[in-house]
């Protein structure tokens, strides 16, 4: 925001304030009005100002609105100069529009609500030798001038911005591996689509600008899927690349939530054995702390419902340890010792009553403390919660499961949607032949999916207090949700020759379900 705010001031200074000639109003806070040397605001120099600032606040919200910045991705690659040109019409179009509505709103706001306000801002802390400010002389709802100025400002310097984005835009697409003579938007894809980069290197914007962009194309663009479907000249064609990639990152993320989801008892591995004897896993506490380092690597769970509680009964114990007599019942049975060996006899009525061991002032305070914290922390389960330790901690591989979510979800998406497309439009019968192992990729990761969210790291996590693991569980739950619903598009239109595909049985009996859900 404040970069557009900055970039606009400063392509207002340097070409709409002249210095000389019919516009040098506007080139000072200060004016003369008349042959007697009046000092006069200049309200002209005012507006500009403040309709410079609003511009690039405007500006600035409309590309965060629009997220223009981050997923703006041109189809074709041509040269810079031509890149522009081919959107100069759109340019064009969306600058004159957003220099109207901003000009007309700012216009109007600022002769009913602003005019006052600045002018006796710049009086008070600017022109402080100016006495008064006349009306008069000020804009007006008729200054159609002064509002066509405004107009044309905002239109050339949007424009100009407008022209910077879409050189960066062609700048972040050259770092594909297509030369600059391309105008193949299919090899542009498939080049975004293959390259490698995890989630912290610069590289992995590329693949998501292509993965999202094949998920809009398949969904809102017919001709490109026609190009899709109908391009076989190429070894292995266009389809048979995308779809292989998509797979690819499908099966890919079942995999990895596969890794987390328990073994069967029959897939255990076998022990090792050396020189005759086989080395065991011992039980957690029975090999001493060396071997609970090697073969436990979780922390231990501790036992106490709360780390509050925990620590004021450790504090409680100390102090039990103190009780006793107290110091006057220590004075007491010293003289009364003292007189018992002297042979002195005392009148049993004038001695003091000794009643015992008694809880001393400190610990009865104490006592009193942790109770009425205990107690305010039971109110609150909140805060209870922050100090819990009890219970099983989730495991950092359940962080690690969800890392490509988006691009998994896009992948089946597009898969989906170009399956359904090419019920009506593939005349080549390229997808046609792909269709199971499409099939048996959504299910399997369907399945993995569903074990994950019924296992007990699942539970973990979703009830975990740390916001990652959380996270976690509202991906997977909306993963198998969007899976669901493509399945059941491919389901719904091949519904009638489901029996003519070569699938697995497994997957057969899942598919069942769906077209019993149709029906």
């Amino acid at each position: 925001m404040l970069y557009y705010v900055i970039a606009n001031m400063i392509v207002e200074i340097v070409l709409f304030r002249p210095a000389e000639g019919p516009n040098r109003d506007y080139t000072n806070f200060t004016m003369y009005i008349s042959d007697k040397g009046i000092p006069q605001v200049n309200e002209r120099l005012i507006i500009m100002l403040v309709f410079g600032f609003t511009h690039g606040v405007a500006y600035g919200l409309l590309h965060l609105f629009q997220q223009r910045d981050w997923i703006s991705f041109p189809a074709v690659q041509l040269s810079t100069v031509a890149h522009v040109r081919s959107n100069l019409v759109r340019i064009g179009k969306k600058s004159t529009l957003f220099a109207g509505v901003v000009t007309s709103v700012f216009w109007i706001g600022y002769n009913i609500f602003w005019s006052s306000v600045a002018v006796r801002v710049v009086m008070k802390f600017i022109a402080t030798d100016v006495l008064y400010h006349s009306s008069r002389h000020g804009p007006r709802w008729w200054s159609f001038g002064l509002a066509f100025r405004l107009f044309w400002n905002t239109l050339i310097t949007t424009a100009l911005l407008e022209c910077v984005h879409a050189i960066c835009d062609q700048f972040l697409s050259k770092t594909m591996d297509v030369t600059n003579t391309s105008v193949d938007p299919n090899a542009c894809l498939i080049s975004g689509l293959n390259v490698e980069g995890s989630n912290a290197s610069p590289e992995s914007i590329l693949t998501y600008h292509a993965f999202q962009e094949l998920h809009q194309l398949v969904g809102y663009s017919p001709p490109r899927r026609a190009d899709i479907f109908n391009d076989v000249i190429c070894v292995p064609s266009t389809w048979k690349q995308i779809s292989t990639k998509c797979l690819q990152t499908m099966n890919k993320g079942a995999s990895r939530i596969e890794s987390l989801n328990p073994k069967a008892p029959g897939s255990a591995p076998a022990s090792e054995s050396v020189n005759g004897l086989t080395k065991k896993k011992l039980a957690p506490g029975k090999g001493g702390a060396v071997e609970m380092d090697i073969f436990n690597k979780t922390k231990p769970v501790r036992q106490s419902t709360s780390f509050v509680q925990e620590a004021l009964n450790g504090v409680t114990d100390l102090l039990d340890n103190l009780k006793g007599a107290s110091t006057e019942e220590l004075l007491v049975q010293k003289r009364l010792a003292e007189e018992a060996a002297a042979g002195k006899t005392v009148d049993p009525t004038l001695r003091p009553v000794l009643t015992g061991p008694r809880k001393r002032p400190e610990v009865l305070a104490f006592s009193w403390l942790a109770k009425t914290i205990g107690d305010f922390i039971s109110n609150w389960p909140w805060l209870q919660k922050q100090f819990s330790s009890s219970g099983p901690r989730p495991s950092p591989a359940v962080l690690c499961v969800m890392d490509d979510c988006q691009l998994v979800i896009w992948s089946f998406q597009s898969l989906a949607r170009m399956v359904d497309a090419s019920f009506r439009e593939d005349k080549m019968g390229v997808v046609q032949k792909d269709i199971p192992a499409i099939l048996e990729s959504m299910v399997g990761l369907l399945t993995s999916l569903e074990k994950f969210v019924g296992s007990a790291q699942f539970q973990t996590a979703i009830s975990s207090s740390e916001g990652a693991h959380a996270l976690v569980g509202a991906r997977s739950v909306a993963m198998i949700q969007a899976l669901k619903t493509s399945i059941y598009q491919i389901v719904r239109t091949f519904k009638n020759h489901l029996g003519d595909f070569a699938i697995a049985p497994g997957t057969v009996e899942r598919l069942r379900q769906f077209v019993e859900l149709d029906d």
